[in-house]
């Protein structure tokens, strides 16, 4: 069942018997373990929109926040996904479409978007083949059926985030590494491009990357090959409480854990605590406290408005709403033109934001590139480092 939030429920102005009324939905995992992030993303977008007065354009803004998350897993759904980019797509009154956080999802998403001819912005999904070449068949165009560019994102790529991941496993002293992916095209993407970037760093690779072997096969060679990390740049090939249970295995040196963001889950949070693991995330997502002047402007609406301070994550989500909140004032007395929207935001050029001056370029990609180390201590992540 999808979960949606009524369009009169975010304190917007109600539309009058003659105005024209958009929604504009957004697709996140609000099951599971990054559902508290996933929340704060949403409560971001709402704060955008509620900063906007529900208005943008001479058009009132109606808003529709689906879960893409299988409440078994917690982890994005592909039936569930796709059900929502058909519920968006099919909606007449539909504007935009904000999702999805996760590439898979997006994989999915995207295509069904395109072919409604909307305007769609992912503040997470990091799988190059969305916007360029990627690792599959017909890399972007297969996701882009009408034949023409509508997507955008925040962050930076997995191919930016592997020299990041490198950077700080050097900083680190780590030597020699396995990386591990689950089995699909993204996930092995993701693992060869660090691998690569590994093996060019001098970084010895115990294992070829994205094998589909077993993960207790995985520890077993890392160890074996006096490998330091293990490595999980993209999306988790176990659940958490396997990939603890394998490094708390067997004998010799701890393993450190790297991780890409969009492989972690905070639940896990306590169990890698508890064990004494040594955690690292790379993530773009700066912690609150060292935001800019907008994004601490940003913080204070946030804890006005909701009652508690934002996660790593909510900015992107305002950020996201932002973005299409912008195109639609740009596009003006063609706002309600879908196509006019999408070349309206292609067309905002470089802006101050909460997340800092960025563009997004006419392939669909952010000019942000910033990524950050963080470090597992007395049971919470905590910043560590800039990565570039």
């Amino acid at each position: 069942m999808l979960a949606a939030i009524a369009l009169g429920g975010c304190g917007l102005v109600p539309a009058g018997p003659s105005a024209t009324t958009v929604t504009i939905y957004s697709s996140l995992p609000l099951q599971g373990g990054r559902q508290t992030w996933a929340r704060d993303m949403v409560w971001g977008e709402k704060l955008a929109l509620g900063e906007a007065g529900g208005q943008v354009a001479g058009l009132h803004i109606g808003y529709a926040s689906l879960d893409d998350a299988d409440p078994a897993t917690g982890r994005w759904n592909a039936v569930r996904t796709a059900a929502n980019a058909r519920v968006a797509s099919q909606d007449k009154s539909t504007i935009a479409y904000i999702g999805d956080w996760d590439s898979g999802a997006t994989a999915l998403s995207l295509p069904l978007i395109n072919g409604a001819g909307l305007v769609q912005v992912s503040p997470g999904a990091s799988y190059q083949g969305l916007t360029a070449a990627g690792s599959g068949p017909d890399e972007p165009q297969r996701f882009l059926p009408l034949g023409r560019r509508n997507f955008g994102r925040l962050v930076p790529t997995d191919r930016q985030q592997a020299p990041a991941l490198i950077r700080y496993m050097r900083e680190l002293g780590v030597r020699r590494i396995v990386v591990l992916a689950d089995q699909s095209h993204i996930g092995a993407a993701s693992a060869g491009l660090v691998t690569a970037r590994a093996r060019q760093a001098g970084i010895g690779v115990v294992a070829p990357a994205g094998a589909g072997r077993g993960l207790a096969a995985a520890i077993s060679d890392a160890r074996a090959g006096g490998a330091d990390a293990l490595v999980v740049p993209g999306d988790a090939p176990a659940s958490a409480g396997a990939l603890l249970a394998a490094l708390r295995g067997g004998r010799g040196r701890r393993l450190k854990l790297f991780v890409g963001y969009s492989a972690f889950s905070p639940e896990s949070l306590p169990r890698l605590a508890s064990a004494g693991n040594e955690v690292f995330l790379v993530t773009p997502a700066l912690p609150v406290d060292r935001y800019g002047p907008a994004g601490r402007a940003f913080v204070s609406a946030f804890r006005s408005r909701f009652g508690t301070d934002p996660g790593p994550w909510a900015a992107y989500g305002y950020e996201a709403m932002k973005v299409v909140l912008s195109a639609l004032r740009a596009a003006g007395p063609r706002a309600a033109d879908h196509q006019a929207v999408i070349n309206a935001m292609f067309a905002l050029g470089e802006h101050d934001s909460v997340l800092g001056r960025y563009a997004i370029g006419p392939g669909g990609d952010g000019t942000l590139r910033r990524f950050v180390g963080e470090r597992l201590r007395g049971g919470r992540l905590v910043f560590d480092r800039p990565l570039g």
